[in-house]
């Protein structure tokens, strides 16, 4: 892992040092400039101060277009990285437009470069997929992230340990878009055409990959359960098994939670009542343990595990368990209603607490039916994030 905060005063004291400099006997100055500058915003990019970054950033890029007309072999490649950082920061101050302009025009900068930079073109493409994501634009952003995927299929399989987790997070990426548009056979299929890599990756660097096969598994079997696959349970089981192997030694108890959640939604969809409330009622028990040293982190995951537990105990025909679960994860989620997300699944928990104190059993089998799998076991609702396109280049 590079020290970025040690680098960033040193790289910001060098820039300033430079903009002193007489541009008529600065020549070579200028070409050290330049590259100091696009240097200085990416460790300010990583530091979080996007309008700094940008500042330099378009300092920068007015010297580098002007030596890439003279100097394209050269200097194109520090023009490419730099439009994707800029992208970044774009992105990350709301500027989506100009996010998606520059990501584009990186792409663009890479492929002129040719046959040279397929590292570099991948990363490109997993940036401009993420601002057309964010501006709507779902079929170009899946287009782009396949095309990322196809170029780090081909690097890890020269190169494994360089580039497999580049491969994983633009894979794991497409898969969730795909997902969250609808397209669900879609990433039902490109989840499962993953599986036997993830499983190599597993092997080859075990305290990595492990964990991750593991939520992996559990997150397609949910899916697959959702789709009508038959072998779902199977996927859940073998998560679940990875997962009580990980948590032995204490440190894979969210990943376990998570594990057992799934399951308990695959359990549900087939009509295995008792064996999804033992699940749900374990995932509860290993969330209380996480919400006692991180309340802020997991409240809402035990909220939605007290919610799928309450539901399946409510089909249990033990309505007061059932009320006293649903009753808890409401008002968990109370604390969270300024969330459009939270207050959405705190109305479906309210209903469904009607449904148990009014014991109205007609209502029964629709009970639980916007209850989610759970995406990540690290964060809220939407799991952890991916990390930094920038971080998986080579």
């Amino acid at each position: 892992m590079g020290r970025h905060d040690e680098a960033l005063p040193v790289a910001e004291e060098s820039v300033r040092l430079m903009d002193g400099v007489p541009l008529l006997r600065a020549r070579r100055t200028l070409r050290t400039h330049w590259r100091a500058q696009c240097h200085l915003v990416e460790l300010l990019w990583r530091a979080g101060r996007y309008a700094e970054a940008l500042q330099v950033g378009d300092d920068a890029l007015m010297i580098v277009d002007l030596m890439v007309r003279f100097y394209p072999a050269y200097a194109r490649p520090f023009r490419a990285e730099l439009l994707a950082y800029l992208a970044q920061c774009h992105r990350q101050v709301d500027h989506l437009e100009d996010a998606a302009a520059a990501a584009d025009k990186a792409v663009a900068d890479y492929r002129e470069l040719g046959e040279g930079y397929p590292a570099g073109t991948a990363w490109a493409l997993v940036i401009r997929a993420d601002q057309l994501t964010a501006l709507g634009r779902h079929s170009e952003a899946d287009a782009a992230r396949r095309e990322a995927s196809e170029i780090y299929t081909s690097l890890a399989d020269d190169d494994p340990d360089q580039y497999r987790e580049s491969l994983f997070h633009v894979v794991r990426t497409r898969t969730d878009g795909l997902w969250d548009v609808g397209d669900r056979d879609a990433a039902v299929t490109l989840q499962f055409g993953f599986l036997p890599a993830l499983r190599t990756f597993a092997t080859a660097d075990p305290d990595t990959y492990q964990p991750r096969l593991a939520n992996s598994l559990a997150v397609f079997a949910a899916r697959a359960g959702l789709v009508g696959r038959e072998d779902a349970l199977e996927y859940a089981d073998q998560a679940l098994a990875i997962a009580r192997r990980l948590a032995n030694d204490g440190t894979h108890d969210r990943l376990l939670a998570c594990c057992l959640h799934n399951r308990a939604v695959v359990l549900k969809r087939i009509g295995l009542n008792t064996e999804a409330a033992g699940a749900a009622q374990e995932a509860v028990q290993v969330w209380r343990r996480l919400v006692e040293t991180e309340p802020a982190i997991h409240e809402t995951n035990l909220a939605d595990s007290l919610a799928l537990s309450g539901t399946m105990l409510y089909m249990l025909d033990r309505d007061e368990e059932a009320a006293g679960h649903l009753t808890e994860a409401a008002g968990i989620l109370r604390h969270h209603a300024d969330d459009p997300d939270d207050a959405e699944r705190l109305a479906d928990i309210l209903h469904d607490l009607g449904v148990a104190h009014s014991a109205d059993h007609r209502h029964r089998e629709a009970m639980g039916e916007s209850i989610e799998y759970r995406r990540r076991p690290l964060t809220r609702r939407n799991g952890q994030a991916h990390g930094h396109a920038a971080d998986q280049v080579g």
